[in-house]
């Protein structure tokens, strides 16, 4: 599970409470890796604010530095790959930060100055750590009585596995009420959302947490930072949590095929301006992938999209990039930059598009597999997921 999937999307939608200038430099080092590097914010300057990737090159011995001005203190991510695990999350809570690293093990990272960088940092390690306890929980009962690991997980819940669901939900609130900035504290609210929604489509999570725990911690953050601008995105998100995902939750599909929606008609510009129709696509499977160029994670899935394209496209199977960017030069170069060689659309308005609020999209990556017929089949499918599910249908 990546830390704060839901914040990155929301952190570049708009900016936090700041004082008036909250310029600062990163600066650091990283190891084996050549090339450009990215640092992807949303910039606040002269009252405006945009969402703003720069790029940089590292040098032959792996330095580099950004000098970024911005009335704001918000949340950043360091960027030197698509792939998994390449990209740190950072807060300019000082004006100087400096990071080192291997860019092989993420793990090797260490931020200097910035306590509010460490403790994401830290936070995401806890999270990842119990994850791979959990799994390791699972996969030892299910093999010790020669079951399906899926059979296991919805009905074997043993005492390890409820005592590291307790500690991590102790932890993450330990987290929350000991921090003093309200990135932190947004960050374990949007962590604990990442649980909620269940991206992985595992039956037992890491911890148990439900939609009235969450509104009760944002109830109480409400009260300390009343005019946080992530705070109705973040809290309307967590209220309609269960209605949208009753409707395009992959595990619906499969359980309940009678109940499969039908995609509702939309139009977009393609990259050349030109209006298309996403009925043009039935006949064909297509996963409807709705991203954005300044979204960290979206640009991390690209890579596996890539693969399931590649596989698959001969197939009977494409996929439909809609983007949810506002600056053409962005979203174009990150489609080159990622070798996305599919139908790309977007009316450049940002989270203001038009599918964004068809499909009441309020986090991304998000996608939807659409059968021949125009049926939603499946949702929410990544990593490994969309070649596994492409696997199942496309024999």
């Amino acid at each position: 599970m990546k830390l704060i999937t839901l914040l990155c999307a929301i952190s570049l939608l708009t900016a936090c409470q700041g004082t008036p200038n909250h310029d600062f430099t990163l600066k650091g080092t990283i190891k084996n890796w050549k090339g450009s590097i990215d640092l992807i914010g949303n910039i606040t300057t002269n009252g405006k604010t945009k969402d703003t990737m720069y790029t940089t090159i590292v040098d032959a011995n792996g330095n580099f530095k950004f000098d970024i001005k911005t009335q704001e203190e918000d949340l950043y991510i360091l960027q030197w790959d698509q792939s998994k695990d390449a990209s740190i999350y950072l807060i300019n809570d000082v004006p100087n930060i400096t990071i080192e690293g291997d860019a092989r093990d993420k793990k090797s990272f260490v931020i200097k100055n910035s306590n509010a960088s460490n403790t994401l940092l830290e936070i995401e390690s806890f999270v990842s750590n119990q994850e791979l306890l959990l799994k390791k929980y699972i996969n030892s009962i299910a093999a010790s009585i020669k079951l399906p690991t899926k059979n296991i997980v919805e009905n074997d819940y043993t005492l390890k596995i409820k005592t590291l669901q307790a500690n991590t939900k102790t932890k993450l609130l330990e987290y929350y009420h000991k921090a003093n900035d309200p990135f932190i504290k947004i960050a374990v609210l949007g962590t604990m959302y990442d649980i909620l929604r269940n991206y992985y489509d595992n039956a037992v999570q890491i911890i148990n947490i439900d939609k009235k725990e969450l509104l009760a911690l944002l109830e109480e953050f409400i009260k300390k930072y009343p005019n946080n601008k992530y705070l109705p995105l973040l809290t309307k998100s967590i209220e309609r949590n269960e209605d949208t995902l009753q409707q395009y939750e992959n595990k619906l599909s499969k359980k309940e095929a009678a109940a499969k929606p039908l995609l509702p008609s939309f139009s977009l510009p393609n990259t050349e301006g030109k209006i298309i129709s996403i009925d043009a696509f039935k006949g064909q499977y297509f996963l409807l992938d709705f991203w954005a160029s300044w979204c960290g994670p979206c640009r991390q899935e690209n890579p596996y999209l890539v693969k399931a394209f590649n596989r698959f496209k001969n197939k009977n199977f494409t996929i439909v990039g809609v983007s949810l960017d506002d600056d053409k030069d962005a979203w174009l170069n990150a489609i080159t930059k990622d070798n996305l060689t599919w139908t790309h659309l977007s009316d450049l308005k940002g989270w203001e598009s038009q599918a964004a609020q068809l499909f009441h999209i309020n986090a991304i990556p998000f996608n939807l597999l659409v059968d021949p017929q125009g049926n939603i089949i499946a949702s929410e499918l990544r990593g490994e997921m969309l070649e596994q599910k492409l696997e199942e249908i496309l024999k």
